[in-house]
C-alpha cells in the first residue's frame, strides 16, 4: 500500500482566538485521514520569570493550568479515529514545536497564524513565520476568523471544510513539490483542485509594464497546467485551470477568492528566491493577506516513502 501523505498530525496551541480555529482544523484533518493527532502547547519561560521579585504567575500553576486546558481539550475531542495526545513543554515556541515534530514523526503541523498577542489581521505571529520558514514539515497555519476590517472568508460560525484546493504553480521544483502535494491532500479529502500560474508584469527601460511575449507565454502555460490537470483527472480529481496576469500574490489571492478556494497550497520558495533566503517573500505576502488557510511545503520535507504522482519529466521546464 502506498504511504498516505498525512499519517500523522501536530496541533501547536496557545490558546489564542486563532490557535481555536486552527484546532477545528486540526480535529477536522484528523478526523478525515483517521490519523493520530498530538496537541502540544509551549510554556515561554522568560528570563526574568525567574527573578525573585517577578510577579507573574508562578511556573507550577501556569504548568497546572495548562495540564487542565489539555486534558479538557483532549476529552472534548475524544470522538476522533486516531489517537490523541496532549503535552507541554517549555522553552522557545518555535525551537520546542521543531523538536516535537522531529519526536512525534509528524508529517503535518497545524497552528493559528496570530498568537496570544493578538496582532491585527495581516501581521503574522512570531512563533508562525518561524516554524513555517523553518519547515519542520509542511505546515497549515489558519488565520482569525472575517471582522470589518478584516477580508479573510473564514467566518465564526462556518463549518470547517476543504472542498477546494489553489495550487500555484511557477518553473521551481519547490512548487512542483507543493503541487505534488496539493494533489495528494486533495485525493485524500475528497476536494476539487485548482491549477494557477501567474505571469509577471516586468518593467521595461521607459519605466513602464510590458510582457515579453504575453500571448506565447500563456500559450505555453494553459498547456503545462492541462498537463498537470491530466495527472489530477486519472487520480479522480475534478480540476480547473487559470493563468493569471499580475503580481504573484495578488493574483493568487485573487485566484483564491475567484474560484472559491479554502485552501492554498504552496512552496515556501519561488522561482525567484535564493537559497540563502529562508522564506520566500511571495509565500510571506499570501499568509499576511490570508484569505484562507495556507500549506505551505517546503521541499523535500515530505517525500519519504511517499510515491509520487507526477512523473519526472515534468520536472522539466521548457519556456516557450
Amino acid at each position: 500500500m502506498p504511504r498516505p501523505i498525512v499519517t500523522r498530525i501536530l496541533l501547536a496551541t496557545d490558546f489564542s482566538d486563532s490557535a481555536e480555529r486552527a484546532q477545528e482544523y486540526g480535529q477536522y484533518l484528523a478526523a478525515s485521514f483517521g490519523v493520530p493527532l498530538d496537541i502540544v502547547h509551549i510554556v515561554e519561560v522568560p528570563p526574568e520569570a525567574e527573578d525573585a521579585g517577578d510577579e507573574r504567575k508562578p511556573l507550577a500553576a501556569v504548568e497546572t493550568d495548562v495540564r487542565d486546558r489539555l486534558t479538557a481539550l483532549r476529552e472534548h475531542l475524544h470522538g476522533l479515529p486516531g489517537a490523541i495526545h496532549v503535552g507541554q513543554a517549555k522553552g522557545q515556541p518555535s525551537g520546542q514545536i521543531r523538536r516535537i515534530v522531529q519526536e512525534t514523526g509528524a508529517d503535518l503541523l497545524v497552528m493559528g497564524l496570530q498568537g496570544q498577542g493578538r496582532r491585527p489581521y495581516g501581521l503574522i505571529g512570531t512563533t508562525a513565520e518561524r516554524v513555517t520558514a523553518e519547515g519542520p514539515c509542511p505546515v497549515l497555519t489558519v488565520p482569525l476568523p472575517q471582522t470589518e476590517a478584516a477580508p479573510c472568508t473564514l467566518r465564526e460560525s462556518s463549518k470547517v471544510e476543504v472542498q477546494r484546493v489553489l495550487a500555484p504553480i511557477d518553473e521551481s521544483d519547490p512548487s512542483l513539490d507543493a503541487l505534488e502535494y496539493a494533489m495528494q491532500f486533495a485525493c485524500g479529502l475528497d476536494a476539487g483542485l485548482v491549477l494557477l500560474h501567474v505571469l509577471e508584469e516586468s518593467q521595461d527601460h521607459r519605466g513602464g509594464i510590458s510582457l515579453d511575449d504575453e500571448a506565447g507565454q500563456r500559450v505555453h502555460w494553459d498547456n503545462r497546467l492541462a498537463e498537470f490537470a491530466s495527472v489530477g483527472t486519472a487520480l479522480g480529481l475534478a480540476v480547473d485551470q487559470e493563468v493569471r496576469t499580475g503580481l504573484p500574490s495578488d493574483s493568487i489571492l485573487a485566484g483564491a477568492l475567484h474560484h472559491g478556494c479554502d485552501l492554498i497550497v504552496m512552496g515556501t520558495h519561488g522561482r525567484g528566491a535564493r537559497v540563502r533566503v529562508p522564506f520566500g517573500s511571495v509565500a510571506r505576502a499570501i499568509l499576511r493577506q490570508a484569505t484562507c488557510p495556507a500549506l505551505t511545503v517546503k521541499s523535500p520535507k515530505f517525500v519519504t516513502g511517499l510515491r509520487r504522482q507526477l512523473p519526472p519529466v515534468f520536472r522539466t521546464f521548457e519556456p516557450p
